[in-house]
Formats: C-alpha cells, structure tokens, sequence
C-alpha cells in the first residue's frame, strides 16, 4: 500500500472513540456524573480504553498476532519498522495474550479502566460516585474470579488482573507517544505528496 492510500482505511481512532462515548453512555453511574465530570473522565482515560478494547478485540475476535483493525487492516502495513511501532503493534498484543482475559473479565477491566481516576481529576462529588463504583465492579470482578478459580485462585487472579490496570495505562502512554510523533511528521510533509 502506498502512503497515499493511508485514506482508504477508515480513521479506526475516532470511530472507537465515538464507540466508546456510546458505551460509556449505558454504565448507570455515568447518568450520576456531570458533564464536566464526564469530559475529564473521557479526556483523561479514553485513549486507555479505547487501545485495551483495540488489543482485545484483535486478539479475541480477529485472532491476530499483531494489532488489526475490524477491516482487517494493520498500522504495521504501512509504518516502517520503529522501535515504538513494533512495540505498540505487536507487543502490546503479546502482552494482551498473557492476560488471557475472558470476555467477563474483558468487560470489567475495560470499564474500570474508564473510570480509574485520581481524587485531583473530578469534583468531590464525582470522585465519591466513580470510587463507589470502582468498589462495586472490583467486587463483582473479586466474585467472578473466586467462583472460577476457587478463593486462593480466584484472589491469585484478580491481584493479576489488577496489574492489567497499570498495563492498559502504559499502553496509552505509548499510544500517545506514537500519536503525536505522527503528528509532527504529518506537519512536516507536505499534503501534496501523492498528487
């Protein structure tokens, strides 16, 4: 694929993050929220969420090796071989793999990735409604994973699934590392190139 076709393939970011936006909608704990409060927990922690579900989803649904989008379209197609493209295409995958994550598992780790937040970050008021629910979703995580595995197993599985957490937000922060040196370089060539 030539860098001029780079426009055929759907911008993946912005349809996962109206994707996520939608999601976030249905969690009854965001109807408590105000708007600010939304937007801090959106500006602050969407880009994490949206990269987790982009690794699960490529893994779980797509069963691929390297990051994917749904067309079955990868990054690694068309970026030459960084260091930071390697990591965030295919090892961030490899590291997802170890997770093993069922989609139970999947599902609330990926909600509270969305709503981990520090007391500085929200209202008062926001921060008492998020950590409720933080405390009710790692309880119901806690449940699930004594029920699977036992409570010495399922108490083992959930302190590894909480490493996730630490994991998902290092992703982010080489996704946005990735993302603004992209930037950069598109501000240095020109929008003519492939005329």
């Amino acid at each position: 694929m030539r860098e001029c076709d780079k426009s055929i393939t759907p911008n993946w970011l912005f349809i996962d993050s109206f994707l996520i936006i939608e999601m976030t909608k249905t969690l009854p704990v965001f109807s408590q929220l105000s708007f600010e409060d939304k937007l801090r927990l959106y500006t602050r922690n969407g880009l994490a969420t949206i990269v987790f579900s982009q690794l699960y989803y490529s893994l779980n649904l797509h069963g691929s090796e390297i990051l994917i989008f749904p067309n079955g379209f990868s990054p690694l197609l068309l970026q030459s071989h960084t260091a930071i493209s390697h990591l965030i295409f295919y090892k961030h995958i490899i590291k997802m793999k170890e997770f093993n994550l069922s989609r139970e598992e999947f599902l609330l780790i990926r909600t509270l990735i969305f709503l981990h937040t520090a007391k500085s970050d929200l209202s008062m008021i926001g921060y008492e409604i998020v950590q409720t629910e933080i405390e009710k979703l790692s309880k119901a995580l806690m449940f699930y994973e004594c029920c699977k595995w036992g409570d010495t197993g399922g108490a083992q599985r959930f302190v590894d699934l909480m490493l996730t957490l630490n994991a998902a937000f290092q992703f982010d922060k080489t996704h946005r590392k990735f993302l603004n040196q992209n930037i950069k370089l598109r501000n240095i060539i020109p929008l003519n190139l492939c005329m």
